[in-house]
């Protein structure tokens, strides 16, 4: 399931043209504002996690809960309205981060 909400998030910030991506393994997730897949911890920390931050603040203030440039995850209590609510903060996120 983390898979899937991955992509639904890559596929507002690639609507919003923003240089971010939606990564993670297993159950652990994030968006992280970088050019390309970090293959290495060392393009992890070239990140740009003041951007990542950024937008963490306006999803805040729509609503979802996020720790600001930290993981996210998955369990098996989220249902799909909760994907739906997630994708639908940050399309509002990505509006306001892109003003």
């Amino acid at each position: 399931r983390a898979a899937t909400i991955q992509r639904m998030c890559q596929d507002v910030l690639d609507r919003h043209g923003l240089p971010a991506k939606a990564l993670g393994k297993g159950s652990l997730w994030q968006i992280v504002f970088t050019d390309k897949e970090p293959e290495n911890f060392a393009d992890f920390i070239r990140a740009d996690m003041a951007s990542t931050r950024q937008l963490d603040l306006h999803q805040m203030h729509e609503g979802l809960y996020v720790l600001p440039a930290v993981r996210r995850f998955v369990s098996a209590v989220h249902s799909d309205d909760d994907f739906n609510n997630t994708v639908t903060a940050l399309d509002a996120a990505c509006t306001a981060f892109r003003k």
